[in-house]
């Protein structure tokens, strides 16, 4: 219904200027990303809801992992304000699929409201509610202490079709070395990055549709897409790949 929070969850959050790695400055608070899209929370000290980042100020904020605190599972999110400087709030979950859900389900809400508004009609706009997003707002990135979960238990060569590139055109192609991770993942090394960087999460593929494309539908032989379901109102385009050969 109407008003209902895109995401709620009881997040860990750094108080203010205090040392990331002192676990005692880390207090548990209700915090939510509102129908509006702005970021709330509660505050127990005010006794009441309060508005942590409005939308206008969140679409222009940067979302990251944070893996430099006693948390193991934190990101930051650097907000522009109206004065000089930016204002960085940290945050953490208890596990890595809910820090996942959370860095996800805010840079879909920012993709989402940074996309103009679509006039239908003379007298009247509408939000378009689905977009076909490609996956590369979604990176993750492996953290250090976290790199056993992320070893390879198979790592080949694949294919992949760059962003809004055709299928159709070999120069669309670009060849990448990929590995599906012991928990499930599937990773590659960004050279632009210079990191290990998850395309799909375990939980992507646990819910993904693979189809195999047929000799016509691509200039690759052994290709295939990859399908995510729609999450909070968001399509997202398939990730297109081909094999080195048929037995990969």
């Amino acid at each position: 219904t109407a008003g209902e929070p895109i995401l709620k969850g009881v997040l860990w959050k750094l108080n203010s200027a205090a040392d990331c790695n002192d676990a005692t400055q880390w207090l548990k608070r209700d915090i939510w990303i509102a129908s509006d899209g702005s970021l709330c929370y509660f505050s127990v000290m005010a006794s009441k809801r309060l508005v942590l980042a409005d939308l206008k100020q969140l679409i222009e904020s940067e979302i990251d992992n944070f893996p430099n605190s006693c948390k193991s599972h934190a990101f930051k999110l650097r907000i522009k304000t109206n004065d000089s400087g930016d204002e960085t709030h940290f945050f953490a979950c208890d596990s890595e699929n809910e820090l996942n859900n959370w860095v996800n389900t805010l840079q879909h809400n920012l993709t989402l409201h940074k996309l103009p508004t679509m006039k239908l009609g003379d007298d009247f706009a509408k939000d378009i509610a689905v977009f076909k997003l490609t996956v590369k707002n979604r990176r993750i990135r492996v953290r250090e202490d976290a790199k056993d979960q992320f070893k390879a238990t198979h790592k080949d060569m694949l294919w992949k079709v760059k962003a809004e590139g055709d299928r159709m055109k070999e120069e669309d192609w670009f060849e990448r070395e990929m590995w599906l991770a012991v928990n499930g993942s599937l990773v590659y090394y960004s050279k632009k990055e210079e990191r290990d960087l998850v395309y799909y999460t375990a939980e992507d593929i646990s819910h993904a549709t693979f189809t195999k494309l047929a000799e016509n539908e691509s200039c690759k032989p052994w290709s295939f897409q990859v399908r995510l379901p729609a999450k909070h109102g968001i399509e997202f385009a398939p990730g297109e790949f081909a094999a080195t050969s048929e037995a990969k």
